[in-house]
Parts: structure tokens; sequence; C-alpha cells
């Protein structure tokens, strides 16, 4: 089951298991991500990869970028 259904891309969104650690170790939650996903600004760095940001007010890492990958479902996993 996706984590959750993303209507500005039309598209289930599933997290890897390395994002989610990402996630849990700078305090991002599901919430939060789906946020930067359908509000975001968007940079493609191939017709399936994309970079989706936006500046978060009162985070001290106040820019919070979800590294995605596009097929039939969007996935975010994130860099070590």
């Amino acid at each position: 089951m996706a984590d959750f259904f993303s209507a500005r891309f039309g598209k289930n969104v599933w997290i890897t298991t390395h994002a989610r650690a990402s996630m849990t170790r700078r305090n991002i939650g599901i919430a939060l991500l789906e946020e930067v996903i359908e509000e975001g600004e968007i940079k493609r760095s191939s017709e399936t990869s994309l970079w989706i940001f936006k500046h978060v007010e009162g985070r001290s890492d106040n820019l919070v970028c979800a590294a995605v990958v596009e097929q039939a479902a969007l996935v975010w996993w994130s860099r070590p």
C-alpha cells in the first residue's frame, strides 16, 4: 500500500526504508513530506528523476528537499 496519494502528480507516493530513516533523523513527518511534494518547486535531473524542494519556516534546516523517481508511482528516496 502506498504511503499517500499525490493529487499534483496523480500518482501514489512510496517512501523507501532509507528515506524513512532520514526523515526520522531530520524530524520530517509524512504530512510535511506531502506538503513539499504537493507545493514545492521542481527541478528535473532526467525524464524520471527529480528534486522537489520547499522552504519551511521555523526549521533550522529550512529547505526540505525530496529526491524522487517518477514512474508509475512516485518513490521518495534519500542519499546517505
